[in-house]
């Protein structure tokens, strides 16, 4: 969260929220389909996380889609990676 919306916005998070391990669900426990989207650009989440996520995900049906040149707010401006994005919804 940027530091100026703190101003205006008060987010109250379980303390058990933080003691969860996003790495270690990934690795051990989730086997569901999984499809990441990352922008090559996104800085707060940058395109190496989301590649470690992607590869240590046990999903037998995982999809990581870099787009380039994009952000967050970017990241589905282009018909391709919506095309993928509504194929990978079709297949759940």
């Amino acid at each position: 969260m940027p530091w100026y919306s703190k101003l205006f916005i008060n987010v109250e998070v379980e303390a058990e929220f933080y003691q969860v391990d996003n790495v270690a669900v990934l690795a051990l426990a989730y086997k569901n389909p999984l499809l990441i989207i990352a922008g090559e650009n996104y800085q707060q989440a940058p395109v190496t996380l989301s590649r470690r996520l992607f590869d240590i995900c046990q999903s037998p049906s995982k999809q990581l889609i870099v787009v380039k040149n994009a952000s967050h707010s970017t990241m589905l401006d282009e018909a391709k990676e919506i095309v993928l994005y509504q194929k990978f919804l079709a297949s759940l």
